[in-house]
């Protein structure tokens, strides 16, 4: 009797172990899917490039073709300071005064292609790998 009785017992909990599991979430990971070139164009005209409709035209805007890779170096052309890149991200770089000759303000915009999120730097000169960039007209 006690033999059945444990039996019931641990079928009971076999039971219940099962049914718990199968309503667990599954929490493996799923791959991340990286964000393309046209995406990062769109984070950056609608979440950096904001305001008046103008404001396209009153900055030039730079952006490199291909993704930099985690670790990647961007030096600005006139400090020679360094940018060390930290997840692999879509350069952008913004000339927000193009009529001023010499020193003048820039930003960086570094979007990250595995989430969206980005970075901006201000700088004063433009970045050294400019002659890599792409002017984009919109």
């Amino acid at each position: 009797m006690k033999s059945q009785k444990y039996r019931m017992i641990l079928a009971s909990i076999i039971i219940f172990l099962f049914v718990y599991s199968s309503c667990m979430k599954d929490h493996s990971t799923q791959p991340v899917t990286e964000i393309q070139l046209s995406k990062a164009e769109d984070i950056l005209l609608n979440k950096i490039v904001t305001g008046d409709p103008g404001d396209s035209i009153a900055i030039l805007i730079y952006e490199l073709p291909e993704k930099l890779s985690r670790g990647a170096i961007v030096r600005s052309g006139g400090k020679k300071t360094e940018y060390k890149v930290s997840n692999n991200c879509w350069f952008f770089l913004l000339d927000d005064a193009p009529v001023a000759n010499l020193s003048h303000p820039f930003r960086y915009v570094f979007i990250y292609s595995n989430n969206g999120r980005y970075k901006i730097i201000n700088e004063s000169w433009p970045s050294d790998n400019i002659e890599k960039l792409i002017r984009l007209r919109f």
